[in-house]
């Protein structure tokens, strides 16, 4: 596995800071830190939360690009956040992107159902995560 990233290249809508802005949902602080330093990198902003009830307020509060979610939540299931953003009119256009070690195919549908369109498993390659996350923006904006 390579550990260069990839270039990313990405126009932002306008706005008064024009980074994309990415939510890291996780239980494993480290996770989020190294996500967050990676995502960063590429000229991201960052939101990191440990649990669903942040996340949400996260969500709802910051206006995120796009969210990358763990299923495993101290407080609740990330399919229960995701399906609290998908039903939610304010967060329904945010793309999910689930970052799991669970990855049995009813789980997979599990998380379609609950809304969630993204998929990439632990242990995961960046340069995965980083394409599954352009794809995401850009599918959500339409282009």
């Amino acid at each position: 596995m390579s550990t260069e990233l990839i270039p990313f290249p990405v126009e932002c809508p306008d706005r008064a800071d024009d980074r994309l802005k990415v939510l890291i949902v996780d239980d494993e602080p480290v996770l989020v830190e190294v996500l967050c330093m990676r995502l960063e990198g590429q000229g991201f902003k960052t939101i990191g939360v440990y649990d669903g009830r942040s996340a949400l307020s996260a969500a709802q509060e910051e206006k995120p690009d796009a969210v990358i979610l763990d299923l495993h939540l101290p407080d609740t299931h990330g399919l229960d956040v995701c399906r609290t953003l998908a039903e939610n009119p304010d967060t329904a256009s945010i793309p999910v992107i689930i970052l799991s070690g669970s990855d049995e195919p009813e789980v997979i549908r599990k998380i379609r159902a609950a809304g969630g369109c993204y998929f990439v498993a632990k242990p995961y390659d960046p340069n995965v995560l980083l394409l599954v996350l352009h794809q995401a923006l850009e599918s959500s904006w339409g282009w």
